[in-house]
């Protein structure tokens, strides 16, 4: 079943001869649980399209339905209302708010949707338990990155985007966040879009899509994707 389906889509900043397409007739499908990476380099748009999909931002033309509602078609409350309801986020920067503990930052993300999952329960799988009284400032960034991960994924949403989320991360702990990732898609269903340059991570999509200057350059379904502690960091 395709959740996301993306028609002739294009967006471009600037006008007449400084204009810049960012995305250029990006045509694509997303199938609801899959792992899907957008995978190129600085500027080819991936965030671009990752922000697109998720109501971030409007597209200058052509399609983008969420199931069978046509999400281009959204008024500015019913995206609002698509973000908070369907959609979680995680960036490279944690966006933690410093003066509440673990758990405080873990539940503004429990106000956002009516069946949320259980603090405890999304901590303990996160391995953050422990922590859940702690300040940020008294965190690893791995350790961060992970409470980011709780208040995205507290609401339970159907869609869950990854702008670089283990760009500012180490190896270990990178791999770490990763595996929480992988683990926790294939236990609550998630469908997961992540933007990497990195094309070790792509290894663990089951579809990577691959973006150059505003183009969707090629598109490979992998039957057998890696775990996270399998990837080639080099």
């Amino acid at each position: 079943m395709n959740l996301i389906t993306i028609n002739d889509v294009s967006k471009v900043y600037g006008e007449k001869e400084s204009q810049i397409y960012a995305l250029n007739q990006v045509t694509l499908q997303i199938k609801k649980n899959d792992f899907v990476v957008l995978l190129g380099p600085s500027g080819s748009g991936k965030s671009t399209l990752l922000h697109v999909i998720s109501g971030l931002e409007r597209p200058d033309q052509g399609e983008i339905y969420f199931g069978t509602d046509l999400l281009t078609g959204y008024n500015d409350k019913q995206l609002l209302e698509f973000r908070r309801k369907y959609t979680g986020y995680i960036f490279q920067q944690y966006h933690l708010i410093p003066n509440l503990t673990v758990q405080e930052n873990i539940e503004i993300g429990m106000y956002l949707n009516e069946d949320s999952l259980d603090v405890k329960e999304i901590t303990t799988e996160l391995n953050i338990e422990h922590l859940r009284a702690r300040f940020p400032y008294e965190l690893s960034g791995g350790q961060q990155q992970r409470v980011a991960i709780a208040r995205a994924l507290i609401k339970k949403p159907a869609l869950l985007f990854c702008d670089e989320a283990t760009g500012a991360l180490d190896e270990k702990n990178a791999k770490q966040v990763l595996a929480c990732l992988q683990s926790l898609q294939q236990k609550y269903g998630l469908t997961i879009v992540f933007v990497t340059h990195h094309a070790g991570i792509s290894k663990m999509a089951r579809h990577i899509i691959k973006m150059n200057s505003g183009k969707l350059v090629d598109q490979v379904f992998n039957d057998h994707p890696l775990q996270a502690e399998e990837i080639s960091w080099g």
